[in-house]
């Protein structure tokens, strides 16, 4: 579940405990429990690199891989799997800004063969307007990246149709 469908579903529930006229004092509360209660559903609930995320026993609750997830795009290029790594990180891992061995990681984990030089693939993916270059490091030079909005515009262009 991502941060911001965790907030919308405690803005949800504070505005029904206020329509219930639970006392301010408790609001916090009780928005808690029911929003807990609702991630639960039956399972565990368990922080997992900083994001909420719940457990059961039930096997249509396993996790979509990254490389699950990225298959759901016709990615046919490098930039193509660099813009969807980002997507991916943005979403799912609430990570914003990345840098070229946070695509190198998820590439390993997805079994991606490598580009010779994924430097080159970031400055071809930032000439066409699909990464923008947030900043320099000074002590190693390596560059700090975030997706744009093309760059989101360009990965739902490659979306598959769901049959």
């Amino acid at each position: 579940m991502t941060p911001r469908e965790i907030e919308l579903m405690i803005m949800e529930e504070t505005e029904k405990a206020i329509s219930e006229g639970v006392a301010h004092e408790r609001l916090g509360v009780v928005t808690l429990v029911s929003v807990l209660s609702r991630l639960n559903q039956g399972g565990t609930i368990h922080l997992n690199d900083g994001a909420l995320a719940t457990s059961s026993s039930s096997l249509t609750d396993i996790p979509e891989t990254f490389a699950e997830w990225a298959n759901h795009f016709d990615l046919q290029s490098h930039i193509d799997r660099f813009v969807a790594t980002a997507l991916y990180l943005m979403e799912y891992q609430n990570q914003a800004l990345f840098t070229k061995n946070h695509i190198v990681s998820l590439y390993e984990k997805a079994r991606w063969s490598k580009p010779k030089n994924p430097a080159d693939v970031l400055g071809k993916a930032a000439t066409q307007m699909f990464f923008e270059e947030v900043s320099v490091s000074e002590e190693d030079g390596s560059k700090t990246w975030r997706l744009t909005k093309s760059g989101l515009r360009h990965l739902e262009s490659l979306r598959k149709d769901e049959e």
